[in-house]
């Protein structure tokens, strides 16, 4: 194979994998469904990050490609289909600059400069700038829910009920305010969002806050329990209870003579779970148990002869952490003896959520499979809440879910970076960079015109993709000063002139007008895209390693 073709199959590779990502980029891309092959979970997200995470790749170029990505500083929140989108698209046109006997030294030479106009051009661009100062307010929320967001599927309307929902939840009820960053954070990775199908759309609230408890869905419950747990006292246990937990402590071989002394042992073994369970029970009065794993057939007999519920995650980390936090317990990782019932975590009750009445008589319900259940909490404030959305239409459920993603998605990434400067998005920033790039192209020489404007063209990828998964939205800004190198840092958005246009209230077009890209975000996009294309160009490079 000569370098040329290495070259062609780096471009299928590169292409193949931004393929994945190219329906589910933007705010109104498709969501994919992802089947975790270890835990056997089931992921739904748009998110690039996500997708490629969990996309399986042979090709020993494609794995590097996959780990340049997974392992690049900024691409949790958002950078991975961006860099992605444009890399491909921009080695795929460097092939055609190859074709057309461009030295590869020459290609490399033109996408620096081009790089260096981006960049420069980045730091004249319009912008915004928060400052999350505390205590922190519900105002400054909302201002910065309508900044860092774009826009949606779902309605306005529907938009500002869950970012309403959202700041209700994260504010405390008497002060109002966030006091600090760690608050604030702990209180970010408190939420649960739940999606609830609801049959009697007409006579619910489309979102709906549960303060101080979780709600969730768990697809089987594992205990055969018939009853409404009051004055839950919990054994959380951060592994699967299993056969093979009991058979980790006897690490001795064992031969047998014959059938009957082989039916024995494993009827001893048996005996064991029922050992746990009844010392659980009467020395330390456990009611509940949960399960971050499988529990045991055998083991669920014994529970439900004394009565507990048993109640099994299939390795959901997250939500298990979040009942741990509610319930104030400890999580337990090992079958050793349990002495201490301050280890043991608290709840109120546990129930069938019913969206209606919380404060309801529920003596007579039943735990049935597939429902949601509902963790209520014996502290007056946990700061643990469950914002349910609900629809009878389980698409217009993923979209708020999505959409509330997203809200707490960008909300992160604010506060994990000093320096928060926006600029305008939904492809605003590629156009204008690609327009720069061909004005000041077209004073150089022709073979270091050429890589320049295939540079600038394969910037419009990323408008053309998001215009081809949903229109964009015209903004308009009106500059106060030319970029973020001003000592003034001020910029305003011009809604006055657009609600009178179009007959919306100012409000409504501050919402609609809320699509920023973060620029040092936009900046990292740009480098680790060329550093990756670079490499991928320099074949005797890649031979060698």
């Amino acid at each position: 194979m000569n370098n040329l073709d290495i070259l062609r199959s780096n471009a299928i590779i590169l292409k193949s994998i931004s393929q994945s990502v190219l329906d589910s980029f933007g705010p109104n891309g498709k969501s994919k469904i992802i089947v975790d092959s270890n835990t056997k979970s089931i992921i739904i997200s748009s998110d690039g990050y996500v997708i490629l995470k969990y996309f399986e790749i042979q090709h020993p170029i494609g794995n590097l490609i996959k780990q340049y990505f997974i392992n690049t500083r900024y691409l949790l929140y958002g950078g991975v289909s961006s860099s992605l989108l444009f890399s491909s698209t921009l080695f795929e046109n460097s092939l055609n600059l190859i074709y057309q006997g461009l030295d590869i030294n020459t290609i490399i030479e033109g996408y620096s400069k081009a790089l260096e106009i981006c960049l420069d051009e980045l730091n004249k661009m319009e912008y915004l700038e928060i400052n999350i100062t505390y205590p922190l307010d519900r105002h400054q929320l909302i201002n910065i829910f309508d900044t860092i967001v774009q826009s949606n599927l779902i309605s306005i309307d529907d938009q500002q009920l869950i970012k309403e929902s959202i700041i209700t939840s994260l504010l405390d009820n008497n002060s109002l305010i966030i006091e600090n960053e760690n608050q604030f954070k702990n209180r970010i990775h408190s939420l649960q969002f739940t999606m609830i199908s609801n049959q009697q759309q007409q006579q619910q609230q489309k979102v709906q806050i549960i303060n101080d408890g979780l709600v969730c869905e768990i697809p089987t419950p594992s205990s055969f329990g018939k009853q409404v747990f009051n004055n839950a006292t919990i054994l959380l246990l951060g592994i699967p209870f299993q056969q093979k937990q009991i058979e980790s402590k006897f690490q001795i071989q064992i031969e047998f003579e014959n059938p009957l002394q082989l039916f024995k042992f494993k009827r001893d073994e048996e005996l064991l779970f029922k050992q746990y369970i009844t010392k659980w029970k009467q020395e330390l009065g456990v009611n509940v148990l949960i399960s971050n794993g499988e529990i045991d057939p055998i083991a669920l007999h014994y529970l439900d002869q004394m009565g507990i519920l048993a109640i099994s995650f299939n390795n959901n980390n997250q939500l298990f952490e979040k009942i741990a936090a509610l319930s104030n317990g400890t999580i337990h990782y090992s079958l050793d003896p349990l002495y201490s019932k301050d280890s043991l975590g608290k709840l109120n009750q546990i129930k069938i959520y019913n969206n209606s009445d919380d404060e309801q008589d529920d003596s007579n319900l039943i735990i049935q499979p597939s429902t949601y259940y509902y963790f209520k909490s014996t502290l007056p404030t946990t700061n643990q809440n469950s914002i349910l959305l609900q629809s009878n239409i389980k698409l217009e459920n993923q979209q708020f879910k999505r959409y509330a993603d997203d809200l707490i998605m960008n909300l992160l990434l604010v506060l994990g970076r000093k320096e928060n400067i926006y600029i305008k998005g939904e492809g605003y920033c590629e156009e204008t960079l690609s327009k720069n790039i061909y004005l000041r192209a077209s004073h150089l020489s022709t073979i270091h015109r050429y890589p320049m404007e295939t540079f600038a063209k394969s910037l419009l990828v990323i408008p053309n993709t998001l215009q081809l998964n949903s229109p964009p939205i015209n903004l308009n800004f009106i500059q106060e000063n030319p970029g973020p190198n001003t000592t003034n840092h001020s910029q305003t958005l011009l809604v006055e002139k657009e609600a009178k246009k179009e007959n919306f209230s100012t409000e409504t077009i501050h919402h609609r007008c809320s699509a920023f890209d973060h620029l040092e975000m936009k900046r990292n996009i740009l480098q680790d895209s060329i550093s990756l294309v670079t490499s991928l160009l320099k074949v005797n490079d890649i031979l060698s390693i």
